[in-house]
């Protein structure tokens, strides 16, 4: 049986404590790779902070309840420069937040019920390694310049529902089958989600509604493909 493990780089030091916000941490973070994983427990307040540990604001932030069933929430500020939110786990579209989600220091709490623990993974725009952006679907091959070539990218419409969140990585088959976050679909090759790795991008083609449908917006995350002691690694 084939497995994928993608691996983030978070930094060669121990978890620490960290009190940036009004609730403590333990936080593992490359400030370098813009990428941070924080673990805290919630208070009875959900305007609470908690510090993401690295030096700029995070743009997209998934946040795991990991002491009862839950689903998976992504916020982010880049689709139209204020916060929305998505569910990882789901197929739905994106959703106005009127809540501020990340500041340089801090990220908000996403529960008002006290005692449960949660796992946060917080990212923010570093050149060259790694980019958390938006574009509008075509219906017709553009590239989506990132700055460098990237080793993985995620994307996900942003518009309407019942869209995937598309992976696709240098490892399985160069870029030439996919997964599914939001699903438990096994590795799937399929022309109509095309996507191919660039020097200084990705290049997406035809009319699927899940990557480049004409006046529909995307979301991705896309990470570099080369390797240093900086910067972040899918490996």
């Amino acid at each position: 049986v084939n497995h994928v493990a993608w691996c983030f780089n978070a930094g060669t030091g121990a978890a620490a404590s960290n009190t940036d916000g009004t609730i403590p941490g333990t936080v593992k973070a490359n400030q370098d790779a813009g990428f941070s994983i924080c673990s805290w427990t919630a208070t009875s307040s959900s305007s609470a902070t908690i510090g993401h540990g690295l030096n700029s604001t995070p743009q997209l932030i998934i946040y795991k309840k990991r002491s009862t069933a839950s689903q998976w929430s992504v916020y982010t500020n880049v689709i139209d420069g204020s916060w929305d939110g998505l569910k990882l786990n789901t197929t739905e579209a994106k959703a106005d937040s009127s809540s501020t989600w990340g500041t340089d220091t801090t990220f908000k709490s996403i529960s008002s019920s006290s005692g449960g623990t949660w796992i946060t993974y917080c990212f923010h725009n570093v050149d060259g390694i790694q980019k958390i952006g938006s574009y509008s679907g075509s219906s017709s091959t553009q590239m989506i310049e990132l700055g460098f070539a990237p080793a993985w990218v995620m994307i996900k419409q942003t518009t309407s529902s019942g869209t995937r969140w598309v992976i696709q990585d240098n490892k399985r088959n160069d870029f030439g089958s996919w997964l599914d976050a939001s699903d438990s679909y096994a590795e799937t090759t399929d022309s109509s989600i095309a996507l191919d790795a660039a020097n200084n991008g990705f290049v997406v083609s035809g009319n699927n509604a899940s990557v480049n449908l004409s006046g529909r917006d995307y979301i991705y995350l896309a990470i570099a493909a080369d390797p240093d002691t900086t910067t972040p690694v899918v490996e």
